[in-house]
């Protein structure tokens, strides 16, 4: 009827019963005009935000690093005035509650994520701050400070010169016009960074980051990510971190030649 063939949407049985034993009963994904939200049963996990700024910083940063597509630059742009939702539904075995497919108010994740980081805030004082900015040669080696990647690998003890990047990497990226490249974390998620702009931002706030860490520890994903070691160590080692790793104010960022120089003037 739609004039289309939609076989290709078809999915493996033995997906539909892993989804199905994992108690995953729908996917969910809506497009609208700041972002992309990814849900799981209802609940988002972490999602992509954007703005009419960042959009068009998508198109260039693509067009910076050769992959421009003439009609993608187009249409992203356009991308805040569509709104499309997709849901895939699993089947829910006899006598299992119903999950909504949008759970309204504030999830049991965010409340858990509030108060974690509400307590850790209250023994630290102040949410933890780095600013590591590091500067890239000509020839791929590297500086934090005053001090060379080699003075760093015999400072700490690790192999930091392995982040040496080839001289001709930088060279085209200079050639690019690529002057920088940042990362930057906050309670809202994670920033990326070029040349200063900012790029969509991949929301992890709200209990988005903790659901997606339940949503694991229903699919059985840990005993692949880390087999042989016990879900309870697991799962409280990340509870601990997760606090700390949310509310720091991180800002990583790495400068080409160019763009240090432009910093150092």
């Amino acid at each position: 009827m739609a004039g289309a063939d939609l076989s290709t949407l078809a999915m493996d049985p033995a997906w539909v019963n892993y989804m199905t034993a994992s108690g995953i009963q729908h996917l969910g994904v809506n497009n609208g005009a700041n972002g992309l939200l990814i849900l799981v049963n209802g609940e988002p996990v972490p999602s992509i935000e954007w703005n009419g700024e960042s959009l068009v910083a998508t198109a260039q940063a693509m067009r910076t690093f050769g992959m421009a597509i003439p009609m993608l630059e187009k249409v992203l742009p356009l991308v805040q005035r569509l709104g499309i939702g997709v849901i895939v539904r699993f089947p829910v075995p006899a006598g299992a509650e119903i999950i909504p497919l949008y759970i309204e108010g504030e999830s049991e994740a965010a409340k858990m994520a509030m108060q974690a980081q509400e307590e850790f805030l209250a023994a630290v004082g102040s949410p933890p701050k780095i600013n590591l900015p590091i500067f890239y040669d000509a020839d791929g080696s590297f500086t934090v400070g005053d001090l060379t990647d080699a003075e760093w690998s015999a400072l700490t003890g690790a192999p930091l010169y392995t982040l040496r990047l080839n001289p001709q990497v930088v060279k085209n990226l200079a050639a690019a016009g690529v002057e920088s490249l940042g990362v930057r974390t906050d309670a809202k998620g994670i920033h990326v960074l070029l040349n200063g702009t900012e790029l969509p931002t991949l929301t992890w706030d709200g209990g988005k980051l903790q659901h997606l860490i339940n949503v694991a520890d229903q699919m059985n994903l840990w005993a692949l990510v880390a087999p042989g070691m016990e879900m309870g160590d697991i799962l409280a080692a990340v509870d601990s971190v997760l606090p700390v790793v949310q509310t720091t104010d991180a800002n990583v960022t790495i400068f080409l030649p160019e763009g240090a120089m432009a910093v150092t003037r």
